[in-house]
Parts: structure tokens; sequence; C-alpha cells
């Protein structure tokens, strides 16, 4: 196990710690304040500060801490406040009525938040997903991009080689077509001299001085 693994195991430790000491707090304080208003209400209503500890805990802290906070509030509305005080039995009808409200309310609290919880990390599941489609979408598309430019640049480099070679084969044929002109036009000339010169005597002298005028 690498550092960073002993790392992530610890602050998941951490966070758990962290939410069961937060929804044991919520009990505590919901304690306090049921026992300042015990004076008023006396042993009527002894769940009624727990069910927003519960509401709070299943928010907040989760499913466990929201369960032990569940259990706690009971016991703690059960032996402080319920009639008869100091035991967790609870008799009377209203009683009963109130730690099944409080059960249902605490319980329906928990699946709801736990609901929440679990669409949200779905959602978030989902969406971590898209931006990873995306993000290889993106990279296949700059990837096309970076192929389509190479191929535009083979092309312009192909193109380029044809003027070039095409430019190069019409100077050697200009050049080879100077040069046969020329020895052509040398040797009309040569061949003329062997000729004579009226054009009485012989017409050929005339046809070479018109072929070399051509060439």
């Amino acid at each position: 196990m690498n550092q960073d693994d002993l790392d992530n195991t610890r602050y998941r430790i951490r966070t758990i710690v962290y939410s069961y000491l937060v929804a044991v707090l919520a009990i505590v304080f919901a304690t306090l304040a049921r026992l300042l208003f015990d004076p008023v209400v006396g042993e009527m209503h002894p769940f009624i500060t727990y069910i927003y500890a519960i509401i709070f805990s299943a928010w907040y802290c989760g499913l466990g801490p929201a369960l032990v906070s569940l259990v706690l509030g009971f016991l703690c509305a059960a032996y402080f406040f319920a009639y008869p005080r100091g035991s967790i039995a609870v008799y009377g009808i209203d009683l009963q009525v109130g730690m099944t409200l409080y059960i249902f309310v605490g319980i329906s609290s928990i699946l709801f938040n736990e609901s929440l919880r679990f669409a949200k990390r779905r959602a978030e599941e989902n969406a971590h997903a898209l931006a990873i489609k995306s993000e290889a979408l993106q990279e296949e598309i700059n990837k096309r991009r970076i192929t389509e430019k190479e191929k535009e640049g083979l092309l312009r480099k192909l193109v380029n080689l044809q003027e070039l070679e095409r430019a190069r084969i019409s100077r050697e044929l200009h050049d080879q077509c100077g040069q046969d002109l020329v020895a052509l036009q040398l040797n009309m000339g040569y061949l003329k001299s062997f000729l004579p010169k009226s054009l009485s005597e012989n017409p050929c002298t005339f046809k070479c001085d018109v072929i070399a005028c051509k060439v």
C-alpha cells in the first residue's frame, strides 16, 4: 500500500469518525433543548427535539450515524423525559403513539436523505463518465485534425514536387531542343557552303537559306 492509499484510508476514517461524533453531538444538543422545554411540557412530547436531530444527522452525516442518532434519541427521550423517568420502557398510548411517529419520521428522513444521496452519487458518476467520454471525443477530434493537416501538408509537398519536376523537364527539353536547333542551323550552314551561290544554278541553296532562317 503506497502513501496515497494510506492517506485516503486515514481521510475516510477521520470522515467516518467525524460523522458519528456530529450525530452524537446532535443528540446531546437535542437533549439540552428538551431540558429547556421540560418545565413547560413536562412528560409530554419527549421525542420532539430528537426528531430534528435525526433529520439533521440523516442530511449531514449519512446512514450509519443517522441510525445511531435514532437509537440514542429514543433511549434519551425514553429515559430522561418519558413516563416513568429513569426507564426506557414507554407506557401510555400517547407516548407509544409519539414513539411510533418518532421512529416513522426518523426512518423516513433517513431513507429520503439516502435516496437523495444515492441520486447525487449517480448523477456525479454519470457526469464523470460523460466528461471522460467528452475528453476522449475531443482527443479523437484533435487527432483527426492533426491527421488532416498532415495530409494537407503532404499533398502540398507532392504538388510542389510535381511542379518542380515539370519545370525541370521543361528546362531540359528547352535546352535540348535549343542545342538540336543550333546544331541543325550549323549543319545547314555547313551544307550551304558546299552548294553553288546562285539560285539559278542550284535551288537547294535557296531551300537551305529558308530552313536556316526558320531555325
